[in-house]
């Protein structure tokens, strides 16, 4: 039988091993912020004793935030372990490992929810509220834990990829989350329900659909650059628009790189890619607020620093990604390009610091330009503030880099915690430091040490690249 149950508890066994341990880089993090959760619960029992579990979801507080991205982590670690089973190359040859992971794991994921609901229960919320809120976080963590074909149809990993920012930054905005927690116990029911199909439904995987959909893309690839290209005003139009966006000056110019180093878009790109994301987290929840009756520009304006602290974050989670994913450096060290091992560490440093000026430039002009536009900040703190914010985007970029001082590249779990404690430190000295109104000397004074320590990284990591090994490998499969 595929779901006998002794291949059911064996594929259980697997979640409390050492290899889950060993090579899950997300778990890390999980802990962290579990650590952090748990650390501000006594302060949110203390809350909700005097004002019940509504004024713990009123306003921003600590446990809330960590309690909403344990919910994200902690299942992003059991799903990246799956799939690392799933898709592993002998899994297809293997009598019902697929059916027997997807099994165990859906199995795992209920007393993992009513876990997540426990510690809001306790904080005397209602039972089917934070069930319900606990599953919709989960399905949030759920999109994290894979990105590659997996044979599901695009309506599916559409809808994920539309869910999953907007999800992500309501953990720092709970008063929304309230309207879950404290729906009546029909609505909650259906909301679980809706969560919970949405997460199993992620779960499967079509080995032979995800082969084809791989080499439909790789033959729609090859067909477009076969094919002639068509001289009209639109494509002409659109050919204009493309120069523009990837224009780069001369000391910008392209070389052999890695994908998380080799950038397409220049200058003139990036500002609008940068723009339209600054858009979306700052209209977002003002929108759903003008939905529920509520007046835009009075939501906007109040949300405004917590949501341009995000918009800052979102450049920092993805800092370590070029430490994370270097199967392209052997090749490309070999092609000689660059010299020898230090010269090459110097070239892929140096790529990486001149992205991290580019955006923490053009995401400090965005920030402070949006913060004056909506009034948070006075003209006069204009400059200090667009100063601390490319100090503060810049120093932080450097924080998944920390591991080389102590650790070989592999260490991908330290990198993946380290970029997210940076992207975290970034949201909150945004939020309440430099855009709530004016420019808090203790948000100055950290941005200044902030920036050092990323100035001392970006010399130190060239030589430490140097002397570590890059071994040949291929990408985790999740």
């Amino acid at each position: 039988m595929s779901h006998s149950p002794r291949l059911i508890r064996a594929a259980l066994r697997n979640y409390a091993s050492a290899v889950f341990i060993r090579e899950n880089p997300m778990l890390i993090s999980a802990v962290f912020m579990t650590v952090a959760a748990t650390a501000a619960f006594e302060k949110a029992s203390r809350i909700a004793a005097h004002g019940g579990a509504t004024a713990l979801f009123a306003h921003r507080t600590a446990f809330v935030f960590f309690w909403w991205y344990v919910a994200f982590y902690l299942p992003a670690c059991l799903m990246f372990h799956y799939w690392r089973q799933v898709r592993s190359n002998l899994a297809v040859s293997i009598p019902h490992l697929k059916d027997t992971e997807f099994t165990a794991l859906v199995l795992l994921l209920v007393p993992v929810c009513i876990a997540f609901a426990a510690p809001l229960i306790l904080l005397h919320a209602p039972v089917w509220g934070a069930i319900a809120l606990a599953t919709v976080a989960m399905a949030g963590g759920s999109v994290m834990s894979f990105g590659v074909p997996n044979g599901q149809s695009r309506k599916v990993a559409l809808s994920k990829a539309v869910l999953f920012l907007p999800l992500m930054l309501a953990g720092s905005q709970p008063q929304y989350l309230r309207l879950i927690l404290f729906a009546a116990p029909l609505p909650a029911s259906v909301i679980t329900l809706a969560a919970a199909a949405f997460i199993v439904s992620g779960l499967r995987f079509y080995p032979a659909r995800a082969a084809e959909e791989a080499e439909r893309a790789e033959h729609r690839a090859d067909l477009a650059a076969a094919r002639p290209r068509r001289t009209s005003p639109i494509v002409t139009l659109f050919d204009v628009i493309f120069r523009v966006i990837t224009w780069k000056p001369a000391f910008m110019a392209d070389r052999p790189m890695p994908g998380t180093l080799g950038v397409r878009s220049g200058p003139i790109g990036t500002v609008l890619v940068q723009g339209l994301q600054m858009a979306l987290f700052l209209f977002y929840m003002p929108a759903f607020a003008w939905v529920q009756g509520h007046d835009f520009m009075k939501a906007l304006i109040q949300i405004a620093p917590q949501s341009l602290g995000f918009f800052g974050a979102i450049t920092i989670f993805g800092s370590g990604q070029w430490l994370l994913d270097r199967s392209d450096w052997p090749p490309l060290f070999m092609a000689g390009r660059y010299g020898g091992r230090s010269g090459f560490s110097q070239a892929m440093a140096n790529a990486f610091r001149m992205r991290a000026i580019e955006l923490a430039l053009i995401d400090a002009l965005l920030l402070t330009g949006a913060a004056l536009a909506l009034g948070i900040i006075d003209p006069p703190d204009a400059i200090p503030t667009a100063l601390s914010s490319f100090a503060l985007i810049f120093g932080t970029s450097y924080g998944a880099s920390l591991p080389l001082l102590w650790h070989e590249i592999g260490g991908r779990g330290f990198t993946m915690a380290l970029a997210l404690a940076g992207g975290l430190g970034t949201m909150e000295i945004l939020g309440t430091g430099l855009l709530h109104h004016s420019p808090r000397l203790w948000a100055i004074a950290a941005t200044i040490m902030i920036f050092a320590c990323g100035l001392a990284m970006s010399r130190i990591a060239p030589r430490r690249l140097t002397t570590m090994d890059w071994p040949i490998e291929s990408p985790s499969p999740a």
